[in-house]
């Protein structure tokens, strides 16, 4: 693994021939295909390896490699020494080279983008990416099992939920920018562009529960408003949504029904509010 960046790290060029090595001998790629992923000389392939870089600080370990025959993997190739220095025999003393490794459980981050023009879903490049990393390895030492890599189920779960956490904060983003622009569109301010901004954001027009369990507040803020123009506004928004659940309640809050008439048509908190806001609006 590199380390100019302060520390280990695979380079995006080591990346990319992992993965074209795996998708030209493992997967059967044809040349056609592996160009207009990887490229050659002649053209820039379709996608962009990133260097692979620790998310964690890296902890690495103490390993040894012990050559036994050094003259022998130096110059085995020439003709035969006279004591035997370059013949691989029993009589060599081993040489121990210690060295640093990456300890395992590292994580690692991946990232492969696509250039315009690439053809084909990049999750299939990334199943490769993971393909390659659990069967082939990155870095250095991969026959004697070192640069092995499998998923990290734990980060790929955390990555899920920062998405959707992501994903339903953009929504609401959304949501409320809309919100905010049909609130300017009614002409509101103040106190009552407030509460119809709120009111939208909260579906009060569909749920009358979650209506009701905001009502108590945001006739709090109505009853100390400073602004009469205002408090008339956000009074007045506030009955219309009572009356588009609770039809009629402003004009006779305390309707009844039933063969005695002893029963109320509406339930304690509606006609509770309409009468608090009946307060602010007399002529409702």
């Amino acid at each position: 693994m590199a380390s100019k960046l302060g520390c280990s790290y695979l380079t995006g060029a080591a990346v990319k021939g992992m993965v074209r090595a795996w998708c030209e001998v493992w997967k059967g790629f044809d040349q056609t295909q592996l160009n207009a992923w990887f490229g050659n000389s002649d053209q820039s392939g379709s996608l962009i390896f990133f260097d692979a870089i620790p998310i964690h600080p890296v902890q690495l370990k103490a390993d040894i490699m012990t050559p036994h025959y050094n003259q022998w993997y130096a110059k085995g190739d020439e003709a035969s020494i006279n004591d035997g220095s370059n013949v691989p025999a029993d009589w060599h003393d081993p040489i121990p080279v210690p060295f640093l490794t990456v300890d395992k459980g590292q994580s690692f981050q991946f990232g492969i983008a696509k250039r315009p023009g690439f053809e084909g879903d990049i999750s299939d490049v990334l199943i490769d990416l993971q393909e390659a990393l659990q069967w082939l390895g990155a870095g250095a030492k991969t026959a004697a099992g070192y640069g092995r890599f499998s998923e990290d189920i734990a980060a790929k779960l955390e990555r899920e939920k920062k998405s959707k956490e992501h994903e339903i904060q953009r929504l609401a983003d959304a949501k409320k920018s809309e919100c905010i622009q049909q609130a300017i569109d009614s002409g509101l301010s103040g106190l009552a562009f407030k509460l119809d901004v709120h009111a939208r954001q909260s579906a009060w027009e569909t749920d009358k529960g979650a209506f009701m369990k905001d009502a108590t507040q945001w006739l709090g803020e109505i009853q100390s408003a400073n602004n009469s123009e205002e408090q008339q506004q956000a009074a007045e928004l506030m009955a219309e949504y009572l009356e588009h659940h609770d039809k009629g309640i402003m004009q006779n809050p305390d309707k009844k029904k039933g063969k005695k008439m002893n029963k109320s048509v509406y339930k304690p908190n509606s006609i509770s509010l309409a009468k608090a806001l009946k307060i602010i609006l007399p002529n409702r």
